[in-house]
């Protein structure tokens, strides 16, 4: 899983082997996606979308670029925390 976002009231996956949309949600978008901001390597950036650590290769500015070759615009108040988030996440990975 590269992303999951909300769209109306479904979940919509996007995955290195394609795109799933779920059923209609009836629980806010946070508790659809809590079993996955379990595992560090998501991060909730907004009220409605989360990015896998793991997919991103890059931060500029307020985008976050893909390792597919998309880029997401981040939300301008979630934006600075994600960079340290995601800066994290690969300290932590790479250390020796």
């Amino acid at each position: 899983i590269r992303y999951i976002e909300r769209v109306g009231r479904c979940m919509r996956y996007d995955c290195t082997d394609g795109t799933v949309n779920s059923q209609t949600i009836r629980v806010s978008f946070r508790e659809a996606v809590a079993p996955l901001l379990s595992d560090r390597r998501f991060c909730l950036c907004g009220a409605s979308f989360a990015l896998n650590f793991q997919h991103v290769t890059g931060v500029n500015g307020q985008i976050a670029l893909l390792d597919n070759g998309q880029s997401v615009v981040l939300p301008r108040t979630a934006a600075t925390d994600f960079k340290k988030a995601w800066g994290n996440y690969w300290l932590e990975e790479h250390a020796p």
